[in-house]
């Protein structure tokens, strides 16, 4: 029961944080760093040159874009996906609109596009980093890349999250000129580097050892709900003289925290070693040596 509530805390935070990265720096610095809130801040920007009236006089909010785009997203990964992956995803999509929508829209930074770009990204990496730790997401190109993976196996969800980014930062520096994308790419950068740090701690770690008596156990449920390749190496303890079974695996960044998880959840006193990988190549990974 802690542990549920402890993980809807920080989806809830991790959402509220994301907002507060677009209505205090994205939206009034005019940086758009890809996803629904970045086709918002561009439709807002549009918007304002046409003729509205009403609650749209001033451009379409960006909080209604961000549900309306969500909304149909979750609609097919509720079809594609299924109701388990959509469950947690829902929540921090929601805790976000919710709180662009009463969040009032503030330049913290608006003087110094680089420091705003250093402030929104690290709330932005924050907000990531809570959100998928706990196995979750707020919707936009994660979940469309995740949704494309499930129909298309061979179109890996980070392409489709870098290709669908990078059309929509493009989109950004049309609208806001090219310093604005410039000063994005830096916020996104920033981003990447808290959430990582976040994800798996300041030095990182990739590549997982586990030694446990439970490793057949552990191996199996690996490989069939992570979909991750498991090798197992024959060792002997020197101070025991035991023989015992090592399991070596190589998982993405994002998916440290679920592994963990699983290796506690059958069995707590495992003995698991996380270490930092430059670059991996295989199957599962990169396919094409360079």
């Amino acid at each position: 029961m802690r542990e549920r509530v402890l993980t809807i805390f920080k989806i809830v935070a991790g959402g509220i944080l994301l907002a507060m990265a677009v209505n205090f720096v994205f939206e009034p610095s005019g940086m758009v760093t890809g996803g629904v809130s970045g086709i918002g801040i561009i439709v807002k920007n549009v918007t304002q040159k046409l003729p509205l009236v009403g609650r749209f006089a001033s451009g379409v909010p960006v909080w209604l874009t961000c549900f309306i785009l969500n909304f149909f997203l979750f609609i097919a990964g509720y079809f594609v996906m299924g109701k388990e992956f959509i469950r947690g995803s829902i929540l921090g999509a929601g805790a976000f609109n919710i709180a662009l929508y009463v969040i009032p829209v503030y330049p913290v930074q608006a003087q110094d596009d680089f420091l705003a770009a250093i402030f929104g990204g690290i709330l932005n990496g924050l907000s990531i980093g809570l959100v998928m730790s706990s196995n979750a997401s707020t919707g936009g190109s994660d979940l469309l890349g995740n949704i494309i993976y499930k129909i298309k196996p061979f179109i890996r969800p980070a392409y489709v999250l870098m290709i669908t980014d990078a059309l929509i930062i493009a989109m950004g520096g049309v609208v806001f000129g090219v310093n604005k994308a410039l000063y994005a790419i830096t916020a996104i950068f920033i981003s990447a580097k808290v959430t990582d740090m976040i994800l798996e701690g300041p030095k990182g770690g990739k590549l997982v050892y586990i030694i446990s008596e439970k490793w057949e156990i552990i191996a199996s449920d690996i490989m069939k709900n992570m979909e991750r390749g498991v090798s197992n190496i024959k060792i002997k303890g020197m101070y025991t003289k035991n023989d015992k079974n090592m399991l070596v695996c190589v998982v993405f960044t994002r998916e440290l925290p679920a592994l963990k998880r699983k290796i506690n959840q059958i069995d707590e006193s495992a003995f698991v070693i996380i270490c930092n990988v430059r670059e991996v190549k295989g199957e599962g990974f990169i396919k094409k040596l360079q």
